[in-house]
């Protein structure tokens, strides 16, 4: 069951970091998947370091987590908090705002599939070591 947690980890690491990437490089193209347009060189500075830098850091933490044990709960709690933030905001405006895009539900189910993974395996880390199976 140790292969799990970690698996998880893995896969949202992988996420943040190729979504703060894509964040950071080509802002212009992330947002214009959701509809938002960076026209200023301050709001592109402002997306970049949120939506790229903030979300690649993010993946590399959760990466250093993947390869140091003892740092896999921790991350896995990281992961299932940052996915539940960025799902439940999604799912707040879905429930009381105009009707949204696609993509928008589509992110949503991702980010909630994501963050009850991260809590599942976060949950199995808290278990005693002598329940764990290599």
């Amino acid at each position: 069951m140790m292969h799990f947690p970690r698996g998880v980890l893995i896969v949202c690491s992988g996420a943040f970091v190729v979504f703060g990437g894509w964040g950071a490089v080509a802002p212009e193209s992330m947002l214009g998947l959701v509809d938002v347009a960076a026209t200023t060189a301050t709001a592109r500075a402002d997306v970049r370091a949120q939506y790229g830098g903030f979300t690649l850091g993010l993946g590399v933490f959760l990466f250093v987590c993947v390869r140091r044990r003892e740092w896999t709960a921790p991350g896995l709690l990281a992961s299932g908090c940052a996915l539940s933030g960025f799902a439940l905001a999604r799912l707040w405006v879905i429930l009381t705002d105009e009707p949204v895009a696609p993509v928008i539900y589509a992110l949503t189910i991702s980010e909630a599939c994501g963050a009850v993974l991260s809590w599942i395996a976060w949950s199995l880390q808290l278990q005693p070591l002598s329940a764990h199976s290599e």
